[in-house]
């Protein structure tokens, strides 16, 4: 599953990627149907994990599921007595792995200060899972390190934000920042959205204040962001329509050495 590194590799990365929040730093991507996580790394309460191998969730977790249901499922904490006593048994609870788990809404509720929500979905024997929209919050946040608490993840832009945004009509300029992020397998920072927002606002007559509690609030923000893209228009006009920002996605400039 998610194993840490051993202390040489594992002191580089937490030096590298100190400044950043818990959330996923690089990588777990949820691929195919039925579900493949992508290798990659997650930041969690300050340490990082990783998943070197693609990880098959439907047949990891076919003897803890049943068929029709609704699960969340969480990178949760797998303890290791034997590794901690060899490491000296100073902290028998220590967490060297998460394992990927299932929970009902009860049990998610209850461990929610100890996992990482990873995604909420649906089970088929058949197709395996078939990931769904949580109404109450984002799942699968992205570590930020722009002082914010987390980012949305290059996945989650692309199955939710993306399409409204090529059904405008009247794309805004800051639209295509937006689509770019998705065309390039970038995060969203939450940076990005209040500036977003605070443009929509300022359109609609508000001021363009945005609080740190909706900043905080992934779903609350999210419903505020659908409502932003939804509306906020582009009022002037393009002189030159090869001025325009292109929307195709192999017009997006290229980016070298970018690791996350």
């Amino acid at each position: 599953m998610l194993e840490e590194l051993y202390r040489y590799p594992r002191e580089v990365a937490e030096s590298f990627f100190s400044s950043y929040t818990d959330g996923i730093l690089y990588g777990l991507s949820w691929r195919g149907d039925g579900g493949y996580i992508q290798p990659g790394a997650l930041k969690f309460q300050g340490r990082i994990y990783y998943l070197t191998n693609p990880l098959d969730a439907a047949e990891r977790l076919k003897d803890r599921v049943r068929d029709g249901e609704k699960y969340r499922l969480v990178f949760r904490p797998e303890y290791d007595s034997e590794r901690a006593a060899k490491d000296g048994g100073e902290n028998p609870l220590r967490v060297y792995s998460l394992t990927l788990d299932a929970f009902h809404t009860e049990r998610f509720e209850r461990e929610r200060t100890r996992i990482f929500y990873y995604m909420y979905a649906q089970y088929g024997k058949r197709d395996g899972f078939i990931p769904l929209d949580d109404p109450h919050e984002v799942y699968g946040l992205c570590a930020a390190n722009d002082g914010y608490a987390f980012a949305f993840s290059p996945d989650f832009v692309r199955r939710k934000l993306l399409p409204e945004i090529e059904d405008k009509a009247r794309k805004h300029p800051m639209d295509f920042p937006l689509m770019q992020t998705a065309f390039q397998d970038e995060r969203l920072s939450v940076r990005f959205i209040r500036q977003y927002l605070k443009e929509y606002r300022l359109q609609t007559g508000r001021s363009g204040e945005i609080s740190d509690e909706l900043l905080s609030d992934s779903g609350k923000l999210l419903d505020e962001l659908m409502t932003a893209i939804k509306y906020l228009r582009f009022a002037g006009s393009f002189a030159d329509p090869e001025s325009a920002p292109s929307l195709r996605k192999d017009a997006a400039p290229k980016r070298e050495g970018r690791m996350l």
